[in-house]
């Protein structure tokens, strides 16, 4: 695996830990349903760029790697 796949993967430990924190204050803070919801939004971006960056490992184009990474039927 690439470098940026590694960081990819250590940056979605980092964040699922900080919404397993996150969580428990859903309904008691006011902040925490943003924060939770950044935190899913940066979560789905991280795992489309580990996608790609997979994809891209195994030499396919940019746009094939784009493609697959955005395909609903995942």
């Amino acid at each position: 695996m690439s470098q940026y796949v590694n960081d990819i993967d250590e940056a979605l430990k980092r964040l699922l830990e900080l919404r397993r924190k996150i969580v428990p204050d859903v309904g008691v803070n006011d902040q925490a349903m943003g924060r939770l919801a950044s935190i899913q939004d940066s979560l789905a971006n991280l795992v489309k760029a580990r996608d790609q960056e997979e994809q891209l490992e195994k030499k396919k184009s940019i746009f094939d790697a784009v493609s697959e990474s955005l395909r609903i039927d995942r």
